[in-house]
């Protein structure tokens, strides 16, 4: 979505249910914390030049946060304490 005018600028099919979408200018991509989804939460992986998704990567209980470490490419997503006990911080490196 455009900040400036609200028009849309893209849809992504196959990924939906996102509560926050980060950005790295460094792994070229977008990621979704899809805590939505049918089957449960994925970290969705978004090109940033296509628009196409790339990969669902399952995550964990509530998982609908994400950010990025332009420094590294490393990609943070929140998880719940239904995930095996754990309130954590699940770390992905490109």
């Amino acid at each position: 979505m455009n900040a400036k005018t609200g028009a849309v600028a893209a849809n992504v099919a196959g990924i939906g249910g996102a509560d926050m979408v980060g950005y790295s200018a460094k792994n070229g991509q977008f990621y979704s914390g899809s805590a939505n989804q049918p089957g449960g939460p994925v970290l969705g992986v978004i090109d940033a030049k296509t628009n196409a998704l790339v990969q669902k990567i399952p995550t964990g209980s509530g998982a609908s946060k994400v950010a990025t470490d332009e420094t590294n490419g490393h990609v943070y997503v929140p998880v719940g304490s239904a995930n095996n006990g754990c309130s954590c911080i699940q770390v992905y490196a490109p």
